[in-house]
């Protein structure tokens, strides 16, 4: 992992993220042309798939850099991750809604109306469990939170299959793979995907490419998906796609329902980052101001991801109705990502403790009788 390629990454991630608030924000400026593009080509979801490969790649580095946590360090990690904004999230969430029920300004669609509900939503939606088979829970209208679910699931199952042997290994991946449901399987090639992009860079194939080859493949790679949404390839994929499965079938796999484009995107992007591994594989030059930047910025891509819906209902909800057009597209933009900034100097970079917190159980739980998995490969925190 050359500084060079740390910084792709990044602006690759921080990209996505952007593409997903574009793609939400097409939904409250529809009234312009560029905005019924946007939403007719779903680029929202594509970029999650970005993030799917590019989770799988990260996920399978950082595994076999920190083996020493074990099983239960993984589990810390990864829930430390998930956790440290999700939580917030949800709580400010629930801070608004009730403070605009109760001034009479409706904020978001789809909130719970009592506290049995609430407790409800965010059970599910802290134990990732809102996209398991057939439930397909909103949380607060906060349209991204499904992608989190597919994320738990795949950070489990490959946790237990990178550190377990034998029949448990079989066992527990089994069972969680059983649990997870088919919708969350549809998209799991993706994010295998960047698994297997990580184990091919990290034994060396990507610098079996010429330098010539790997500006062609990820210049290509670039243009299909550009020539493929100019041509709408995309939408004729899911309407066979449809017509195959019959619309009953197709509907009910929620989010996943287009898994067939979404998986070719996700080896495009596989081929587009392992081309660029190999342009940055001698590139281990500090890190400029830009770089700095580029990695600041990307230190608040899940907070973007996360918070930018709830922030542009809040400025939806406030704006008068006769707010010009450019102004409110203007504010759909710059209000997510002033306060996802803010937000994620607070809880993102730093955690807020919970990651440590949560490794520090780990530990004692390892102590006092829990197994022991050192022995074992083991994954740690992106």
């Amino acid at each position: 992992m050359t500084q060079g390629f740390s910084a792709y990454l990044n602006a690759l991630r921080f990209g996505a993220a952007l593409v997903v608030l574009i793609g939400h924000w097409s939904y409250f400026t529809q009234d312009a042309a560029i905005s019924g593009w946007i939403l007719d080509r779903d680029i929202a979801r594509d970029a999650v798939v970005i993030f799917f490969v590019m989770s799988g790649l990260v996920i399978a580095y950082s595994s076999e850099r920190k083996r020493e946590l074990g099983l239960s360090g993984y589990t810390a990690d990864r829930l430390g991750r998930l956790w440290s904004v999700a939580i917030p999230v949800v709580v400010i969430s629930f801070v608004i809604v009730k403070l605009f029920n109760a001034a009479d300004i409706r904020f978001m669609p789809n909130y719970p109306d009592n506290p049995v509900e609430w407790v409800q939503m965010s059970a599910m939606a802290l134990s990732f469990s809102n996209q398991v088979w057939g439930f397909n829970t909103d949380v607060v209208a906060n349209a991204p939170w499904w992608s989190l679910s597919y994320e738990a699931w795949y950070y489990a199952i490959f946790g237990v299959v990178f550190f377990l042997s034998g029949y448990r290994q079989v066992f527990w991946a089994t069972l969680l793979f059983f649990c997870a449901g088919p919708k969350i399987w549809l998209l799991g090639p993706a994010w295998v995907a960047g698994v297997v992009l990580w184990r091919m860079i990290a034994a060396g194939h990507h610098q079996k490419l010429s330098s010539q080859t790997a500006w062609l493949g990820a210049g290509l790679t670039l243009g299909l998906y550009l020539a493929a949404q100019g041509f709408d390839i995309p939408n004729w994929i899911k309407h066979h796609t449809e017509a195959v499965l019959g619309s009953d079938v197709y509907d009910a796999m929620g989010m996943s329902a287009p898994f067939v484009w979404l998986n070719i995107l996700g080896v495009l992007t596989a081929i587009n980052i392992v081309c660029c591994a190999r342009l940055y594989a001698r590139d281990n030059a500090p890190d400029g101001p830009v770089r700095r930047s580029i990695h600041w910025f990307s230190d608040a891509t899940y907070s973007l991801y996360l918070l930018h819906m709830p922030v542009i209902f809040t400025v939806y909800s406030l704006l008068p109705e006769t707010t010009p057009w450019l102004t409110r597209a203007v504010l759909y933009l710059a209000a997510p990502m002033a306060v996802s900034l803010l937000f994620a100097q607070v809880f993102e970079r730093r955690d807020w403790g919970l990651r440590a917190r949560l490794r520090a159980w780990a530990a004692r739980f390892r102590d006092n009788g829990g197994h022991s998995t050192a022995r074992l490969q083991e994954p740690a925190s992106a």
